[in-house]
Order: C-alpha cells, then sequence, then structure tokens
C-alpha cells in the first residue's frame, strides 16, 4: 500500500532546489522538488472524491450515516467528527468503508472521532501522516451515552510528532464505557501507545498488530 508523505518546506527557493522533496512559495508560486527529481505532474494533485478542508467534517444529526470511497485531506482538529447532536440523544449507526484519512492538524484531535454513536462500523480505512489519534471513540460529555465500534481490516500510521511530547497520540483508542472489536488490523508508528483503551472500555482484537510507539522515554 502506497502511503503519501507530507513534504516539508523549504527555508527558501534556493533550499527548495537543492532539497528533494521539499517546496517553498513566496505566496504567489508554489515551487515542488520531488523526492525523485521529475517534473510536478498530475500524480500530485485531485483525487476522485476528495474531501479537502482546513475545518472538520462535522456531522451531527440522530440518524444513520454511510460514508464510502471518500479520500478526506486536512482537518483540524479532526479529519471528520460525528458525535450526538444533544446530551443522553445516540445516533442509531455510523458505517465508514474504504475511506483514507490524513494530514489532520492539532495533537488534541483525531482523523476520525465518533462520539455517541450507538453502531459504529469502520471497514477497510486508513488513516496516516496525522498529528492526533487516528480512530477515536467516546462519549460527548459524561451525560451522553459511549460509542460501540468494529474495526475491520484498518490501517493507522504515523500518528503524532515528536515536538508535540505529549506522548498520548494512539493509532486506535476507546474510552469511558465504550466497547470495540478490531479485526484484521495494523497500527504502527504513534507517539503514545498505539491502541490504548482507558476507562472501562471492553476489547476484543483478531489479528491486530500494534507496534513500533515512537516514543523514546
Amino acid at each position: 500500500e502506497s502511503i503519501p508523505a507530507l513534504l516539508p518546506k523549504a527555508a527558501n527557493l534556493a533550499a527548495c532546489q537543492a532539497t528533494a522533496g521539499t517546496w517553498w512559495t513566496d505566496g504567489t508560486t508554489v515551487w515542488v522538488h520531488l523526492i525523485d527529481g521529475r517534473l510536478p505532474d498530475a500524480g500530485l494533485t485531485g483525487d476522485v472524491g476528495c474531501i479537502y478542508g482546513t475545518g472538520s467534517v462535522l456531522i451531527n444529526s440522530a440518524v444513520k450515516h454511510f460514508y464510502s470511497g471518500l479520500d478526506f485531506e486536512g482537518g483540524n482538529p479532526r479529519c471528520i467528527l460525528v458525535q450526538c447532536p444533544s446530551s443522553g440523544v445516540t445516533i442509531p449507526q455510523v458505517v465508514i468503508d474504504d475511506c483514507t484519512f490524513r494530514f489532520q492538524k492539532g495533537y488534541l484531535g483525531a482523523a476520525v472521532r465518533l462520539q455517541g454513536v450507538a453502531t459504529a462500523i469502520i471497514n477497510n480505512c486508513r488513516a496516516f501522516n496525522c498529528e492526533g489519534d487516528g480512530f477515536s471513540y467516546s462519549q460527548q460529555d459524561i451525560t451522553s451515552p459511549s460509542t460501540k465500534a468494529v474495526e475491520i481490516n484498518c490501517r493507522a500510521y504515523n500518528m503524532g510528532y515528536a515536538a508535540t511530547n505529549t506522548a498520548i497520540q494512539n493509532g486506535s483508542t476507546q474510552h469511558a464505557d465504550g466497547r470495540i472489536v478490531r479485526v484484521n488490523s495494523q497500527y504502527q508508528y504513534t507517539y503514545g501507545p498505539v491502541v490504548a483503551d482507558i476507562g472501562s472500555t471492553q476489547t476484543w482484537a483478531l489479528g491486530v498488530s500494534a507496534l513500533d510507539c515512537m516514543l523514546t522515554s
């Protein structure tokens, strides 16, 4: 599986020209020096069904939700948040199938956060190169219902970064009194516990790997 990399910004145009895998802009023009030295081409832009944004996709209606084949890029503090509309109200079902979530901003956020969902099914989804958690489930507040989730064939890589120094970024995490089943999923390279379920959660994992926490202390 190919995982795109987030190119760092060079200090100036000369540095960009000298350093492969960087970009720079003067506010009008953007220069990109690709890692393999090729000229920038159509491969850099425009996925069909891609949702780009600097904010979050927020859904808080108490109906059944289904999302399939979408590519979410960006979002601060989440790529997507589905939460119950008010205390004590439950979202009956959320199904997310074959979606990608990447480049989320904010170390206290998450690529995917579901709150107060009676049944959440996340199938064949990928989260990577994000500053917060990959997949996160919780209550909206202490009076709201917990989320019950199933992750099937999901992957989460490269969560958090060293400069946050908070040690809380996870590939997948469940909170409060939630329940979660993870099947044939892989979580790797996080600046915090790779998979973390806290509170009085209950967890069942089948064919799951969680490895390579990036913390050094």
